[in-house]
């Protein structure tokens, strides 16, 4: 298993989607949505959020912005050849259904893109924080192989996996010590002391040039998300 920290998997996508369509879902706060924009990514960019969208569509040049329920995705059939969906599936109850509905909408061949938290970072903070799971909405807890079942299920091959992202891991292992709310996005809502404290250390790492091999080494034992790239089958029709 591979790493990938999340400025490398932006790289990844805006590599693979030249002269591609791309659909991201769950674009939330738009980071990940304007940095593949910046990118030059021909991206549409869906939530199920308006207040999102409405931000979005005032900050963002190039990019098609739409409100959408993953559960209904409103395409027809092969509509996009590339498909983004990072940190959303935990939320999704149904979550069958929304990969049945990413599939309908990716073409034969194209490449489906999906981060979830990993098993065992979920189980340490709701450890720490028992109101953890309800605090994030998240209402699904993935085991690797069950995920690529379900993936497979419906007609989108793993072709790898990727360890991602110790650097939230750190930040929120202290987090969910303090019992620090948020709102389900990752934006906090108190002890701001700590953050600031994260912040300092992660900078001194960066004078020291530690930085990134500090956030791998963390990312082998520790990562924060499981990043999953697919592809759609060219053999059969799974809509």
């Amino acid at each position: 298993m591979s790493i990938l920290q999340k400025p490398e998997l932006l790289d990844l996508i805006a590599n693979q989607s030249i002269n591609k369509r791309v659909l991201q879902i769950g674009i939330a706060h738009g980071h990940s949505a304007l940095e593949l924009l910046k990118k030059g990514v021909c991206l549409t960019g869906g939530d199920i959020s308006w207040n999102y969208i409405s931000g979005l569509r005032e900050k963002a040049v190039g990019g098609n912005f739409t409100q959408l329920d993953i559960l209904n995705l409103p395409f027809a059939d092969n509509s996009f050849d590339m498909i983004v969906c990072l940190e959303v599936l935990e939320h999704i109850k149904d979550y069958d259904r929304a990969i049945k509905q990413m599939s309908r909408i990716l073409t034969p061949g194209g490449v489906l893109f999906i981060s979830v938290p990993t098993l065992r970072t979920e189980r340490i903070f709701e450890f720490f924080f028992p109101k953890w799971l309800d605090i994030c909405q998240h209402v699904n807890v993935f085991r690797m192989q069950d995920l690529v079942e379900v993936l497979s299920f419906h007609g989108i091959e793993t072709e790898k996996t990727y360890k991602s992202n110790f650097h939230a891991s750190f930040f929120w292992i202290f987090h969910s010590i303090l019992h620090t709310r948020h709102d389900g996005t990752g934006k906090i809502d108190g002890n701001f002391w700590m953050s600031r404290m994260i912040e300092t250390f992660w900078r001194i790492l960066l004078k020291l040039r530690l930085a990134k091999v500090f956030d791998n080494l963390g990312t082998i034992f520790f990562p924060k998300s499981r990043i999953y790239l697919g592809r759609k089958s060219i053999l059969r029709d799974f809509t």
